[in-house]
């Protein structure tokens, strides 16, 4: 697995904006191989190749070497005979030495973000079409398992994803996730039934398991997803929010097959051993043991009482399993599906609970308002993907807003709690909702909610970062992106067990004589108004948002459960994260041959690399000289009492060969000094 190349303050800039995913190294680790277009020098004349050497570097026999900096950025630097090293330590490993070609460059970056892209729109334009869905099937009780199917799969694959792109060859190993995902798509689009249609939800959100999601193209899909799905639904048929899956990922992926070289894995472990480091036996304990929950939650209090044994037994039986795959989890160490060590570190453990709920509040939400619109408003699915705008456009403005705010204070902590206290209001003004409320409350009560859950949203990212070691960040951000899919795919299930419920038991009240309760939920979402006859119609519609709003009251509960975060995340300056020093970078050069070194120095309080200077190996004379005399001046400082040595400490080098040591103050970006 490709060590992250960013600098360390970069990496904070980045990390703000990540989405959901973010062990699933496919993308991750195929963008790096094709970065070029941001890394590589322009011309490679007279360039001299590289090698950074640092203490206690482990070298393969490739010659490639893992070498971390003083402040734990871990960059990948290749020997002479194996090509050259970009700026940010990104290998060149083409055979010629040179970066590839502009072209395919681009071509390779547009194939990722378009899987990306389909990936986030299949979990957003579904929203607006599930009332359509249920027109055609006849199954409103069905319709949490059209998103909990989907989470279901993904969230308990996810992990192990990651850990199969640790041994195998990730490009093939993400072709393959997009040919399953497809598979899923195609079988949505083209089902008959709504089992079929459950069927391909659960291989869809398999395959985008190993498909990564970057925070800014979730964005994106955030807000064009409801819109597009309200769209195709009203122009075409819901059955195109799934079939536009297939000709936009099959281009991408024809894209990636001929513009991305594969790495070869040289990891040489056996099938077997591989295996077991990806936790199959938690997996497979997991993945029933919480279907047997979900399906409790859907049949309790519908199709059984909740006493009936068919419905203690799954209970029981789930309770038993995940019970099971806790104990795996302490038993396995770091191979664990979640492991155990990082999970128990105070801060991961405190956003690990706040993700869970924030992100599970956000979706019943952004799941059950489009129903909310098109059933009791009776708006088209155009207009409810419009209607639906003020919730996820306020909730990434919220976002953005606490980025530059974090970046102002350097704390993350405070966002997250106003977040906590925001949302649950918000949430509480969204059950006040009634038949005839206007656009002065479907507008800002929304805009309130969503403004909650974006100010904490991605503020969890940054602590993770703050609080683990480089080794286990992605490790620490993939548990979090874990617990947000478990919380989406258990409270999904819940909210639609407290929807028909509450329908039910409403609808039983009315005595309707004339229109049965169950040919009321066997009827679609927007048939209501032609199924229902007028003098009965706005007690129907009475009952069916009482039953939303208990949805929503869900959604209050999750946001405010988050309050507890606050009492135990810990207080760390981003800024002065991971080690509370001084020197902002400290690296050692070997140059090799002719012309100025390619390594610039980078001050790690700030996203600007800071170039002080290049010396030459041959005349030791600076040839950067960008930052003015003072510098200069400095720079010949270190190459005199770098002379002054001791002769046994020059014979460790070869003639053709100088070594010198910088060191760059955090406080003064200008100030340089010798330092071994």
């Amino acid at each position: 697995m490709l060590s992250h190349p960013l600098p360390q303050s970069q990496r904070l800039d980045l990390i703000s904006f990540l989405a959901q995913d973010p062990l699933s190294a496919s993308i991750s680790q195929v963008a790096s191989e094709i970065q070029f277009l941001r890394e590589c020098p322009q011309t490679t004349t007279n360039k001299r190749k590289a090698k950074m050497v640092r203490p206690a570097i482990e070298s393969d026999n490739s010659g490639e070497s893992a070498a971390t900096s003083s402040f734990g950025v871990a960059l990948t630097t290749t020997s002479n005979r194996n090509g050259r090293v970009n700026r940010w330590g990104t290998r060149v490993n083409n055979a010629n030495g040179q970066c590839p070609g502009w072209g395919k460059s681009f071509f390779a970056m547009l194939s990722l973000y378009l899987l990306m892209l389909i990936v986030a729109l299949d979990r957003t334009t579904l929203s607006t079409a599930i009332p359509a869905i249920t027109n055609e099937f006849n199954t409103l009780e069905d319709i949490g398992w059209y998103a909990s199917a989907y989470l279901l799969t993904n969230c308990a694959t996810q992990l192990a994803f990651g850990k199969i792109y640790k041994f195998y060859n990730y490009k093939w190993v993400l072709m393959i996730a997009v040919v399953i995902f497809e598979v899923g798509s195609a079988i949505c689009g083209s089902a008959s039934n709504s089992k079929i249609f459950i069927a391909g939800r659960a291989f869809a959100g398999l395959g985008s398991s190993g498909i990564c999601l970057y925070w800014c193209i979730f964005a994106i899909a955030n807000v064009c997803g409801p819109l597009l799905g309200g769209i195709l639904t009203e122009k075409a048929t819901w059955r195109w929010c799934f079939y536009i899956n297939l000709p936009v990922g099959g281009a991408a992926a024809i894209i990636l097959l001929f513009a991305v070289e594969g790495k070869p894995n040289k990891n040489t472990d056996t099938f077997l051993q591989k295996l077991q480091r990806i936790d199959p036996v938690g997996t497979l304990v997991f993945i029933p043991g919480i279907v047997s929950i979900l399906l409790a939650l859907q049949f309790g209090g519908n199709e059984y009482s909740w006493g009936d044994a068919r419905n203690v037994v799954l209970f029981i039986l789930g309770s038993i399993l995940l019970t099971t795959f806790v104990t795996i989890q302490f038993k396995t160490g770091d191979n664990a599906t979640v492991p155990i060590r990082i999970i128990k570190q105070r801060s991961v453990a405190s956003v690990a609970w706040f993700s869970f709920f924030n992100s599970s509040s956000f979706y019943l939400t952004v799941y059950y308002i489009p129903i909310w619109f098109q059933a009791v408003q009776g708006l088209d699915a155009l207009d409810s993907g419009i209607h639906t705008l003020p919730l996820v456009l306020s909730l990434v403005f919220a976002t953005l807003f606490a980025s530059i705010f974090q970046r102002s204070i350097g704390y993350y902590f405070p966002m997250i709690i106003v977040s906590s206290i925001i949302a649950p209001v918000g949430a509480g003004l969204l059950i006040t909702l009634q038949v005839d409320s206007g656009p002065k409350e479907w507008m800002s009560w929304p805009v309130v909610f969503g403004s909650g859950l974006g100010l904490g949203m991605q503020q969890i990212n940054l602590a993770v970062l703050a609080c683990l070691d480089d080794d286990d960040v992605p490790t620490g951000l993939a548990l979090i992106s874990f617990f947000q899919t478990l919380g989406d795919t258990i409270f999904v299930t819940v909210g639609q067990a407290i929807f028909a419920h509450e329908l039910v038991k409403n609808l039983s009240a009315l005595n309707l004589s004339s229109l049965p309760t169950s040919l009321i939920l066997r009827t679609g979402a927007t048939e209501l108004r032609t199924l229902v006859p007028p003098q009965y119609l706005s007690e129907v519609l009475s009952a069916y948002n009482a039953a939303i709003m208990k949805v929503f009251l869900v959604a209050i509960i999750t946001s405010a459960l988050t309050l507890f975060t606050g009492l135990t995340l810990e207080w760390i300056r981003i800024n002065k994260v991971k080690k509370n020093f001084e020197v902002a970078r400290r690296s050692i050069y070997q140059y090799h041959g002719e012309g100025d070194c390619p390594f610039p120095l980078c001050d790690a309080g700030s996203s600007q690399y800071v170039q002080p200077g290049l010396v030459d190996a041959e005349d030791k004379t600076i040839v950067d000289t960008k930052l003015g005399s003072d510098l200069q001046k400095q720079l010949e400082t270190i190459r005199e009492e770098r002379e002054k040595s001791s002769s046994a400490e020059t014979n460790k080098t070869s003639n053709d060969t100088k070594t010198i040591v910088v060191e760059v103050s955090e406080r003064n970006e200008d100030e340089i000094k010798v330092v071994g």
